[in-house]
């Protein structure tokens, strides 16, 4: 068992390197913000030739920048921003205009169609003060506009990751369940552990598909939640309580048919072949008989455990699979010192008061729970329907 949870665990550590490595990133794509410097730099060397004096202060920031600055689009910002007041007469109003172009696509309509007034306006007066404190909120609004969308893609991407992340890990643990399950075959709580497990795993798919469409209907401040874990867990949170209560409702034969699996006991659990075993043993044990109890008790869980196997524990079938069982070798030191029928009958008596309390799913039962659980975790609203129609048809049934 540590072992498997030993290797399960490399697998997601591998698994967030992995992603990691393929989603990290800057804020600025590299190769973008140095074209960006370029641009600006060869801007500032033009406005240098056509304005033989510029405000000194301005132009050894912007030389400081330049050579100092990391190279980022927050850098080429600022640039921008200096450049307006370095600009001479001529360049400023040719700014303007191409500005106006880059605003159309960039800015909502209203903005547009406001800065377009503006602009036409101060051009026709030749107001180059005018001209220069538009350009300033019209690079402002854009560079406002820019950044929005880079943060937009980073959250987006993170989001992306986080899900494919969440999706991965409930389908290693899925898997690692089933591993285990292979190598504890009674453990009692099996079926309900895999209900929980699959109704998870439904909702971080169903988080994954939707992830795209959700994208269209979010702002910024939305996505800046979406992309913690805290709040991506949610969904999946959800979807493990759908799967413990379809595990229920099916467990409880509220939903039944040939679609649905079979969850009736029919095998007795650990705990109540034990009480059996214990019963029996002291009860057949005999003084000074060379059989000791604990010899009797070796044998019977053998015999218990074959016969819960085979589902052979009630009425004749107990019968049968007691006597069988007594024929073989390892049952010869029990036929030596006991009398048959005798332990034969205080079996079967024994036997009567105990009633099944667990279920061991065959392929086809197992493969249903696992769909419908996980169909309970994918969709929102599939188990609170179920849950409404429940508690309408016990209200009708309170009516009348």
């Amino acid at each position: 068992m540590k072992a498997l949870l030993h290797t399960v665990a490399q697998w997601i550590r591998q698994l967030i390197a992995l992603l990691a490595r393929i989603t990290v990133g800057t804020y600025d794509v590299k190769e973008l913000a140095e074209q960006f410097m370029i641009t600006v730099r060869a801007s500032f060397d033009q406005a240098l030739v056509h304005n033989p004096n510029p405000p000194h202060e301005l132009v050894e920031r912007v030389r400081f920048l330049i050579k100092y600055g990391p190279i980022s689009f927050r850098t080429a910002y600022e640039i921008e921003r200096l450049l307006v007041e370095i600009y001479d007469d001529a360049s400023i109003s040719t700014t303007l205009k191409r500005r106006l172009g880059e605003a159309k696509s960039q800015l909502d309509k209203d903005s547009y169609d406001s800065y377009e007034a503006l602009v036409n306006d101060v051009l026709a007066k030749n107001d180059v003060a005018q001209q220069r404190t538009i350009l300033h909120r019209m690079i402002n609004d854009l560079q406002w506009s820019y950044t929005k969308q880079q943060v937009t893609r980073v959250y987006q991407r993170d989001i992306r990751r986080n899900t494919v992340l969440l999706f991965l890990i409930a389908l290693l643990m899925f898997v690692g369940l089933i591993l285990w399950a292979g190598a504890h075959p009674d453990f009692e709580d099996l079926n309900l552990l895999v209900a929980v497990m699959t109704g998870f795993m439904g909702a971080c798919w169903s988080t994954l598909v939707n992830v795209e469409e959700r994208f269209k209907y979010v702002t910024i401040d939305d996505l800046a939640s979406l992309r913690t874990f805290a709040i991506l867990l949610f969904r999946p949170t959800v979807g493990l309580g759908a799967g413990i209560i379809m595990y229920y409702l099916l467990n409880g034969g509220l939903l039944g048919g040939s679609f649905f699996p079979d969850l009736t006991p029919s095998r007795l659990s650990r705990s109540q072949i034990n009480q059996v075993i214990e019963y029996v043993a002291d009860s057949q044990s005999v003084p000074g008989s060379p059989l000791r109890r604990d010899s009797v008790k070796n044998h019977l869980r053998l015999m218990f455990g074959e016969l819960n196997d085979s589902k052979m524990l009630e009425g004749d079938r107990l019968i049968k699979g007691f006597d069988a069982f007594m024929e073989r070798d390892t049952a010869l030191s029990l036929r030596k010192d006991f009398n048959r029928e005798r332990l034969q009958s205080k079996i079967v008596s024994t036997m009567s008061t105990v009633k099944p309390s667990w279920v061991l799913l065959g392929a086809k039962d197992f493969a249903l729970l696992v769909v419908w659980c996980f169909l309970a975790g994918f969709s929102e609203k599939f188990v609170p329907n179920l849950l409404a129609k429940a508690e309408e048809s016990v209200s009708v049934k309170k009516q009348t």
